[in-house]
């Protein structure tokens, strides 16, 4: 079995911006999964204003991963790790049940996530964590986007206040550079 890529929501959210659902699935064909939470998050948002793309989520990663158990108690002692004074009580549900769900049923798969400490601790539970940034480059370096059409996108998602790490972002010059490490 090839490895499994897990999303968080703002992963999906990037790509519904981006109206590029079909290039997350191209990156994800046969490998994608995904848990409830973030099935549901999903679907909430593909209401929203621009982000009806985020309704294609469902095609790419299927059904969703439900925890069961003392899955429930992992998730949410995640959940509380993760979240900051303030956050509400769903805030990080997501990242917490998938990295559980992951880790647990599917050792060594790829979580896709924007959120630092959510990477950290996937990485912590034996996951690969990548970026959104990461699967644009994947899909440029495959010949599946043009460097200026990525380029472009990364200025799409920086007009959205998307987080994208300094180097891909400040400069043509630092991005090109960024696309060949």
């Amino acid at each position: 079995m090839s490895t499994l890529v897990f999303p968080d929501t703002t992963v999906v959210r990037n790509f519904a911006l981006l109206h590029r659902m079909d290039l997350l699935h191209e990156l994800v064909v046969g490998r994608a999964a995904w848990c409830a939470t973030v099935a549901s998050e999903c679907h909430d948002q593909a209401r929203g204003d621009g982000l009806e793309d985020m309704a294609l989520a469902s095609t790419i990663f299927g059904s969703p991963w439900y925890p069961h158990d003392a899955e429930h108690i992992d998730v949410m002692v995640l959940r509380e790790e993760l979240a900051a004074p303030g956050d509400g009580p769903k805030q990080h549900l997501g990242e917490a049940e998938t990295i559980v769900l992951a880790s647990t049923r599917s050792p060594g798969a790829i979580f896709v996530t924007d959120d630092r400490s959510a990477a950290a601790a996937a990485t912590a539970r034996g996951l690969r964590a990548v970026k959104t940034a990461d699967l644009l480059r994947i899909a440029i370096r495959a010949a599946k986007l043009e460097a200026d059409a990525g380029w472009g996108y990364v200025q799409t998602l920086r007009s959205h206040g998307r987080y994208l790490s300094r180097e891909v972002w400040s400069s043509r010059g630092s991005f090109d550079m960024w696309l060949q490490g």
